[in-house]
C-alpha cells in the first residue's frame, strides 16, 4: 500500500504503509505559489546536505513516485534563496535542512553541467511554511 500525505496522514499509517510520499513534493501535483517567478515551471524539494560556512547546500527532489525516485545532485547556495523576498543569515540556511523545510526553485544549469537551484524560497500553502521530515542522504 502506498499514501501519498499533504501532512494529514498519522505517523502509525505512514509506517505501516511500504510507500508514504509527501504530496507537496510530486512534481506537478501541486501549483507553485502564488507570485513565485516562472510559476509554471516550479521544482520542490528538501536539503540533505549543508556547508553552513559557506552557504551551500544539496537538495533531494523527487523525480516520480518510485521509493528512490529522487535526484540528490540539485546545489543550493544561500545567495539563491530568499525568505519572503528577503534575505536569510548562514544560521537560517543551515536551519533549512534541520526543520524539513520544503523549497520551490528554478532549476539552471552550470557552465560545467552541474544543477543549481535558483530564485529559490520556501514553499508556502495558506500562508504557511511547509515543513517535512528531512530526507535522509544516502551518499
Amino acid at each position: 500500500m502506498d499514501v501519498l500525505t499533504f501532512g494529514n496522514a498519522s505517523s502509525q499509517l505512514q509506517r505501516a504503509a511500504d510507500n508514504a510520499f509527501s504530496g507537496f513534493l510530486v512534481p506537478g501535483l501541486l501549483p507553485a505559489e502564488e507570485g513565485a517567478p516562472a510559476a509554471g515551471r516550479r521544482l520542490r524539494g528538501q536539503m540533505i546536505e549543508v556547508d553552513e560556512e559557506n552557504g551551500l547546500g544539496k537538495l533531494a527532489v523527487r523525480t516520480g513516485l518510485g521509493p528512490a525516485d529522487f535526484r540528490r545532485d540539485v546545489e543550493i547556495r544561500l545567495a539563491n534563496f530568499s525568505r519572503a523576498g528577503s534575505p536569510i543569515s548562514k544560521e537560517q540556511f543551515a536551519e533549512l535542512r534541520e526543520r524539513g523545510t520544503v523549497i520551490e526553485f528554478d532549476l539552471a544549469e552550470t557552465g560545467d553541467g552541474r544543477i543549481k537551484a535558483i530564485n529559490a524560497r520556501e514553499y508556502r500553502r495558506e500562508d504557511k511554511t511547509i515543513f517535512l521530515p528531512p530526507i535522509e542522504d544516502e551518499t
